[in-house]
């Protein structure tokens, strides 16, 4: 759950103070919160308690970032159910939780831009949205392998434990 927190701040931090912008598309948008999504919910034990986690950071995030209410909040709870399923038939591997990351990051621009369109607040052409993923996804990758590096122990370690004892 701290991990969670953390990379929320991180998100929020980094949003405000990088404003690079592409034909009034902001193209190096931090998805922290999104991208450390898949090694929570693996982190967190009760997993109750990392629904209503996620609960109440789409709501914080519909706040800080959009002007459509509730468009976070729906993306942040579907993400995560996407998440449990996939995790309960898979143990947690580097690749998995990759793939996860990187299905998270582009499914969350394509829906917001979808959403974008469909309210006609902004004009967003498909080389946009490609231009965005590219640069969006370099700091995402990064916080990935960063957060991996650090986490390690936890997310794999503690499996292993766990397999020792049955």
């Amino acid at each position: 759950m701290i991990y969670l927190i953390i990379s929320t701040i991180i998100d929020q931090l980094l949003s405000t103070n990088i404003t690079n912008t592409y034909q009034k598309l902001n193209y190096f948008f931090p998805l922290i919160l999104i991208t450390s999504l898949p090694i929570s919910y693996l982190l967190t034990k009760n997993k109750i308690i990392f629904f209503i986690a996620i609960i109440i950071l789409g709501i914080i995030y519909d706040l800080l970032y959009s002007d459509i209410p509730l468009i976070n909040l729906y993306f942040l709870i579907l993400l995560t159910l996407i998440i449990k399923i996939f995790y309960q038939n898979k143990k947690p591997t580097t690749l998995n939780i990759t793939i996860l990351t990187l299905i998270g990051t582009i499914t969350y621009d394509l829906y917001l831009s979808l959403i974008l369109i469909l309210t006609k607040s902004q004009n967003i052409t498909i080389n946009d949205i490609i231009y965005k993923e590219t640069h969006s996804l370099i700091l995402n990758i990064i916080y990935l392998i960063l957060s991996l590096i650090i986490l390690k122990s936890r997310i794999f370690g503690s499996r292993k434990s766990l397999n020792k004892k049955y």
